[in-house]
């Protein structure tokens, strides 16, 4: 199987089990998993353009990576279209971020459902742009 399919699949996976971290009243692992499924879809969407995805873990980051790849393919509508999404979701993106390491480690209060909403709403924006660029996600 192909990297960025394996990602893909993966992220796939830890959505799920965010929505069922919800509904069993764990709003900490529902963040942690949301958070993973965002960052690995990002991972295999920049797969396709490396050879393997970059590695660190902030989404942020990981989305300012995109940017450059767009740009550098001259999809610069495209790229607009992410540094927007960055921009206007920059408060939940660092949630999601604080997530990856607080949730594991630390009794914290992190808002699970807002984590969900944002990873969901990242990964229609990237599956949006795979679908502009390969005509399938």
């Amino acid at each position: 199987m192909k990297l960025h399919r394996k990602l893909k699949e993966r992220a796939e996976k830890f959505l799920v089990e965010a929505e069922e971290d919800l509904s069993r009243g764990w709003e900490d692992i529902a963040s942690f998993h949301s958070e993973q499924a965002l960052q690995l879809y990002l991972k295999s969407l920049l797969s396709r353009f490396y050879s393997e995805p970059p590695r660190g873990h902030e989404v942020r980051k990981l989305f300012g990576e995109l940017i450059k790849v767009l740009r550098s393919i001259e999809r610069n509508d495209l790229a607009k279209e992410v540094e927007d999404f960055v921009r206007e979701n920059r408060e939940g993106l660092v949630v999601l971020e604080e997530a990856y390491f607080a949730s594991r480690y630390w009794d914290v209060d992190i808002d699970g459902r807002k984590a969900l909403e944002i990873a969901k709403k990242g990964i229609e924006l990237l599956k949006r742009i795979e679908v502009e660029l390969w005509s399938t996600p």
